[in-house]
């Protein structure tokens, strides 16, 4: 089964609807192409999904957009045996999404080959990129002006897999104090390849290049690289590889 998909304008305005551009549970489905815009809800990969490919998605944000918006494989947190399986996205872009760009929760086996996002999370406060669940890899992520901390990695992942990271200008919108953050890590298990995070703004608010906020983080990070290294607080805009727990790096 090849399915190309193309929704805009999905505004949710009846009472039972969400606004979802494209929503499905597939098995052993093909899907070539999802492309949508200025929709209330995202793209949702939902329980029962297995052995799905999809080719590409670009989506971009709009008018409707709310936090629900971007693209997602999402469990119900209700019952693990029917968490989506084995979802396989060549190519992922989001822009000006309301809320994560990337949003894998209760994810399983997942591998999403390349991810490019531009501006999202614009509503809200979820990160721009959220990834949870096993076995869950991202070979390539690019992140330009994330409104929250470009990327979290929640607690109870595991074995996750993300390969080389760039992150330009985190945190548009939080202000001075609020969640400038390149990546912000919890309790979870898993490896990171070459990260470079950078402000290029004319005053520079990122503080922080990698944040771990609970110990029981235990998270192999190949290098990273942080521009300016000075850029709010310079003791936490630095790191050195093989993070095992601990406060802010």
């Amino acid at each position: 089964m090849n399915v190309n998909a193309t929704a805009k304008n999905c505004s949710g305005v009846t009472s039972r609807a969400a606004g979802n551009s494209f929503v499905g549970a597939f098995k052993r489905v093909n899907i070539d192409s999802i492309t949508v815009r200025n929709s209330k809800g995202g793209i949702k990969i939902q329980d029962g999904t297995e052995d799905l490919t999809i080719n590409t998605v670009v989506a971009a944000g709009g008018a409707y957009s709310t936090n629900n918006s971007g693209f997602k494989v999402q469990g119900s947190d209700i019952d693990p045996a029917k968490y989506p399986k084995r979802v396989t996205v060549k190519s992922v872009v989001v822009e000006n999404s309301g809320g994560s760009g990337l949003y894998l929760q209760n994810a399983r086996d997942t591998h999403i080959l390349s991810y490019i996002g531009r501006g999202n999370s614009t509503v809200g406060s979820y990160s721009a990129i959220w990834i949870h669940g096993v076995n869950v890899t991202v070979d390539s992520i690019k992140s330009y002006n994330a409104q929250t901390t470009a990327i979290t990695l929640r607690g109870g992942s595991v074995n996750f897999k993300l390969g080389d990271v760039y992150i330009l200008n985190p945190g548009v919108h939080d202000g001075p104090q609020g969640y400038e953050w390149g990546i912000n890590i919890g309790d979870a298990q898993g490896a990171i390849g070459d990260v470079i995070v950078e402000d290029d703004k004319a005053v520079p608010t990122l503080r922080r290049g990698i944040n771990v906020h609970q110990a029981g983080a235990v998270v192999d990070i190949k290098s990273l690289t942080v521009t300016p290294p000075g850029s709010v607080c310079p003791t936490i805009c630095s790191v050195s590889p093989n993070v095992v727990g601990g406060g802010p790096v």
